[in-house]
């Protein structure tokens, strides 16, 4: 991102932020203790508004965003705070603790002198039994080393699911680590759908047909059929991602 995107960035994210806190620019201006010809300065030519530290922490305070999200950079970290400010205060609160826990753990049995940090992913383990239409539950999580994997395929993984039980026998069986990528399934994938009114996990086949069709892995189930075309149908459902490979 060049010098002229940034400030440019920042200025037109200032004025929505001040929408969407539904304030005048002078009310804004006064919440950030600056004149409005300031203001007007900061969001019409940026280059010669002369922010300084304490302004720029003016506005962080003010609308909730960092400095790097109001100048429009894009990363991960910043995705996650925005998903993280939409959840509930129980869930924060919740998502704190676990960091917490996490941070002051000791690594799940790996060597971290022998094992690379990059051929390590987190695996879910849910509670209790894994069957067709699934509870979404509490889940506990291991590391598997999946250097083996990356060496024969370029494909990202993002997580892993570990089968708890032999209910998907016999596609998966109890022990098996599923490797996961977020990305959309595509035709013959199997993907793992969480219904959001249920709260349960459907592990299925995909089918890219009119209307698309999730088929059990085995002979357990009903196929279930989603609307592609319907966002209201769509909207019921969450793919939490694709299976790449199983591990034994």
């Amino acid at each position: 991102m060049t010098r002229t995107q940034l400030y440019e960035n920042f200025a037109a994210n200032i004025e929505l932020e001040r929408e969407r806190l539904k304030l005048t620019q002078q009310k804004m201006a006064d919440a950030l203790q600056i004149s409005l010809s300031k203001y007007k300065i900061l969001i019409a030519n940026p280059f010669e508004a002369n922010i300084d530290i304490y302004l720029a922490h003016q506005i962080q305070k003010l609308t909730g965003k960092t400095v790097r999200e109001l100048c429009g950079d894009d990363l991960p970290e910043l995705e996650m705070i925005r998903y993280f400010r939409e959840l509930p205060r129980h869930r924060q609160e919740a998502i704190r603790y676990m960091i917490e826990i996490e941070y002051q753990l000791p690594p799940d049995g790996r060597d971290n002198s022998t094992v690379n940090d990059e051929d390590c992913v987190t695996v879910f383990v849910p509670t209790g039994n894994m069957e067709d239409g699934m509870t979404l539950d509490s889940r506990d999580f291991i590391t598997a080393n999946i250097s083996e994997y990356k060496k024969n395929s370029r494909e990202r993984v993002d997580c892993g699911v570990k089968i708890t039980s032999n209910h998907l026998h016999p596609v998966y069986m109890k022990g098996d680590v599923l490797l996961i990528s977020k990305r959309a399934p595509r035709d013959g994938d199997i993907g793992i759908f969480i219904y959001k009114e249920t709260r349960q996990i459907y592990i299925r086949e995909f089918k890219q047909t009119s209307p698309c069709e999730l088929r059990p892995i085995n002979s357990y189930g009903e196929t279930i059929y989603v609307d592609s075309s319907s966002k209201a149908d769509m909207d019921k459902w969450i793919k939490f991602g694709t299976v790449l490979t199983v591990m034994r």
